[in-house]
C-alpha cells in the first residue's frame, strides 16, 4: 500500500516538475526532450518508481531498527552519502562505488549516457530493488521474531 501510494504521488509530481520544468528551458535557449522519447519517459515514470522503492526500503530499515531517527539517517546516509564520497574518488573507483550501492537505483532517471556512466538505468534500478527485498526479508524475520 505504501509503495502504491507514493507512486501515485511521485508519478503526478514527476509529470508536473516536467510540465513546469520545460517551458523554463525552453526560454533559457535549452531543449528538453520529449515525453515521448523513451529515456525521457523512462526518467519520468522511473523517478515516481525510484521514490516508492525508496518508501518501501525505509520502512524495512526502520522496522528493523523501530527507531524512527535512526531509521532516517541510516537511509539518507545509505542513499546520499555513496553519491558524495563517488565525486571525490577516480572515475574507475567512482563507478564502483555508485553499482553497489542502493544509490544505483538513482539511474533510472538517466537520460544521456555519459563517459562516466556507471551502471544502465534498468540495472541501477535493479540493484535498489535487490537491498529493498533484502532489507525486507531481514524486517519480516526481525518482526515475525519479536513480535511472534
Amino acid at each position: 500500500m505504501l509503495g502504491a501510494a507514493t507512486f501515485a504521488a511521485g508519478l503526478v509530481a514527476s509529470f508536473g516538475a516536467y510540465l513546469l520544468a520545460s517551458p523554463i528551458l525552453r526560454s533559457n535557449g535549452l531543449r528538453p526532450g520529449s515525453l515521448t522519447d523513451g529515456p525521457v519517459l523512462r526518467a519520468v515514470v522511473g523517478t515516481a518508481a525510484l521514490l516508492a522503492v525508496v518508501a518501501v526500503f525505509s520502512l524495512g530499515v526502520a522496522t528493523i531498527l523501530r527507531r524512527s531517527l535512526p531509521a532516517v539517517t541510516v537511509v539518507l546516509l545509505l542513499l546520499l552519502v555513496p553519491q558524495i564520497v563517488a565525486t571525490g574518488l577516480p572515475v574507475a573507483a567512482a563507478v564502483w562505488v555508485e553499482r553497489l550501492t542502493p544509490t544505483a537505483g538513482f539511474a533510472i532517471q538517466q537520460t544521456i549516457r555519459t563517459y562516466d556512466t556507471a551502471i544502465g538505468p534498468w540495472a541501477g534500478f535493479g540493484v535498489l530493488c535487490a537491498y529493498t527485498a533484502v532489507v525486507l526479508a531481514i524486517a519480516a524475520r526481525r518482526l515475525a521474531r519479536r513480535d511472534a
